[in-house]
């Protein structure tokens, strides 16, 4: 299942429901976002949902007023996507 995310571009871009027990580039890329906005320890980017990613997406929601449930669907990827831009670098 995909969420449809739209940025201040217009353009729209497709994002999965990311969930504990999952693992991929999908979850890498969340992961990276983690990382940059400090709820992630860089030594724990590894394309898997753990309980560590899941965790720090908790921490995410909580600090955004979002439902806490340690998923990523349309409203955590839109928060997401809304913080400061930042440069991902591998």
């Amino acid at each position: 299942m995909y969420t449809e995310l739209t940025n201040n571009n217009s353009a729209t871009v497709d994002l999965p429901i990311l969930k504990k027990g999952m693992q991929g580039e999908a979850v890498r890329f969340l992961q990276q976002h983690l990382i940059a906005y400090d709820y992630l320890c860089a030594h724990l980017l590894s394309g898997r949902f753990d309980s560590q990613t899941e965790k720090s997406v908790q921490n995410l929601q909580r600090d955004n007023g979002l439902v806490i449930d340690g998923i990523v669907g349309f409203y955590t990827w839109r928060t997401i996507s809304s913080m400061i831009p930042v440069v991902i670098v591998e």
